[in-house]
């Protein structure tokens, strides 16, 4: 995973990627070409089917945690569209999800105290120690046998170009050889983890400003009512459908907007020598800013703070 994160921020800064995160580029764009969508939407409408039955099962009995929920969905949404598996995320025979959650947790302690690494390596039997070793092997076994599973699969049907396919395929530039069993791992475990957070996150966001706004999801479901997609004779959303609901990708990209679950930087290398807010900053270095701020300004929005899709 260190490694994959080094290759992830070679991709955002680098003004000359490597030959290999070219490569790995060309595997997610032909993932998200319109022709594997299309492939990809009876899986993603199989995973949502099991969501709604979740929550028809259990809303009786009070409140449902959505935002839970989502991350679950999403989880499963990348193992059966991407990986072709059930990780299991919804129905509880996976494991993968709730240990993202413990390593994410392990991960902002030592964020917050740098401190703790160095002790758990001074002091390896304690406690803190023993639940991160713990977790840390939990984690790689899971990752092991994903990877063991889909080196043993036989190639996809013709035509169908899924991403562990393709991992599996992708050879060191370098070497012109397939990728070592660390590496494909690695790479496997970048698909889950990239994708887990960021978009169930923003989902329970989504839902969230829609549950706060009645007449927006009035507008919405007429939408697709009108389309076939509501009502007692609906049916399934195919990738056609996604281009004619005008008013469903404006809520999408509002929500994005206003309800953002990501405050990343913008990366940038300074091309020549130059002034910036009275400081002096030579050619070559790096700066960045608050992708987030353009999202938020008054002048161009006008009230940014007001949900209207």
């Amino acid at each position: 995973m260190i490694g994959n994160d080094v290759h992830a921020k070679c991709m955002l800064m680098s003004k000359t990627p490597t030959p290999y995160v070219r490569a790995v580029r060309r595997i997610y764009t032909t993932a998200f070409s319109a022709h594997n969508l299309k492939i990809a939407m009876p899986k993603l409408n199989g995973v949502l089917e099991n969501m709604v039955k979740i929550i028809e099962a259990t809303r009786d009995g009070g409140p449902v945690d959505f935002q839970s929920l989502c991350l679950k969905m999403t989880t499963d949404v990348i193992g059966s569209v991407a990986l072709d598996t059930n990780l299991g995320a919804l129905d509880g025979s996976g494991n993968i999800q709730s240990l993202l959650l413990q390593a994410g947790y392990i991960g902002r302690a030592i964020l917050l105290n740098p401190l703790r690494e160095f002790y758990v390596k001074l002091f390896p039997n304690s406690k803190t120690a023993k639940e991160q070793a713990s977790v840390i092997s939990a984690m790689t076994s899971e990752w092991d046998k994903l990877t063991e599973e889909i080196l043993k699969r036989d190639d996809p049907p013709e035509g169908e170009e899924p991403i562990w396919s393709s991992m599996r395929q992708l050879k060191d530039p370098d070497t012109d050889k397939p990728i070592s069993f660390n590496s494909l791992r690695a790479e496997l475990a970048t698909v889950i983890f990239t994708g887990l957070d960021t978009t169930g996150h923003q989902m329970g966001w989504l839902f969230a400003l829609l549950a706060s706004h009645p007449r927006v999801v009035e507008k919405l479901l007429e939408e697709l009512r009108s389309n076939g997609l509501y009502g007692p004779d609906s049916r399934d959303v195919t990738f056609e459908d996604l281009g004619q609901l005008t008013y469903l990708t404006a809520i999408m990209k509002e929500g994005m907007r206003i309800g953002y679950i990501s405050s990343g930087c913008l990366p940038r290398i300074v091309p020549e020598d130059m002034t910036i807010l009275d400081y002096r900053v030579p050619k070559g270095t790096l700066i960045s800013y608050a992708g987030t701020r353009s999202l938020c300004i008054e002048e161009e929005w006008g009230d940014p703070d007001v949900f209207r899709p």
